[in-house]
């Protein structure tokens, strides 16, 4: 949807389109994004509060287990888990054995859905951090969200975001508005999250524990993200 409204403002300003049906449409597609962050807050809001963190605690080594992903090189391996209680034993030896630690765990920080929304929307005016972080680590990301990350970044460097096309049109005040509602989901979205990495990470925001993807400084990173929403949807 995010890809689909840069698309049919971009065809308003050749003039493929009529300003107010590219607008319209536009409008259309980043409210069905909105209503989805809606939904995605939802299950957050029943995480933080209703998941038990010792259960939370036992997927997260499981998944830092796998041996695809790899532990962090600074976690004494075998000890993360009993043998054959979550990981079959041969999968840790194999670890063990072909030296596979060092890579990051999986993390929410490598979905692929608020990246290409955000760099799509508003990517002229994210911090230059943020594209350096995607491209860093674009290897975590999820095979089929790379191509909207892909995606994403071209249209950035073409000057065809949402924010851009929209002031070239005139900032149309129905667009200026949702786009306004999505900063607002995704500011929730991110101060819950903050929220339940303490409740379900312990010492993670205090900095005595890294983050899944490996952060040392998990509450900068964090907070980083929460205050980079503020500036760029002014909420």
């Amino acid at each position: 949807a995010a890809l689909e409204s840069s698309k049919v403002l971009s065809d308003a300003r050749e003039g493929v389109l009529s300003r107010d049906e590219a607008v319209a449409l536009a409008v259309e597609k980043v409210g069905s994004i909105n209503d989805r962050i809606t939904d995605i807050n939802v299950y957050m809001r029943d995480l933080m509060s209703k998941m038990d963190p010792l259960k939370f605690a036992k997927f997260r080594d499981y998944f830092n287990g796998n041996n695809m992903r790899g532990i962090p090189a600074d976690t004494p391996t075998l000890a993360l888990l009993q043998p054959g209680e979550y990981i079959p034993q041969e999968h840790k030896d194999y670890i063990k054995d072909n030296k596979i630690v060092g890579l990051k765990g999986p993390s929410g920080a490598f979905t692929a859905g608020f990246p290409t929304i955000e760099m799509v929307l508003q990517g002229d005016k994210l911090d230059p951090e943020y594209a350096a972080y995607i491209g860093d680590n674009f290897m975590y990301f999820p095979h089929e969200g790379q191509r909207g990350i892909e995606n994403s970044l071209q249209l950035m460097q073409q000057g065809k975001t949402v924010s851009k096309l929209s002031a070239d049109l005139g900032s149309p005040q129905e667009l200026t508005d949702v786009m306004t509602t999505t900063g607002r989901l995704l500011h929730q979205f991110r101060r819950m999250h903050y929220r339940a990495v303490d409740r379900h990470i312990p010492g993670a925001i205090s900095g005595d524990v890294r983050g899944s993807a490996g952060e040392t400084d998990v509450a900068k990173f964090l907070m980083d993200r929460i205050q980079m929403t503020r500036r760029v949807y002014n909420v």
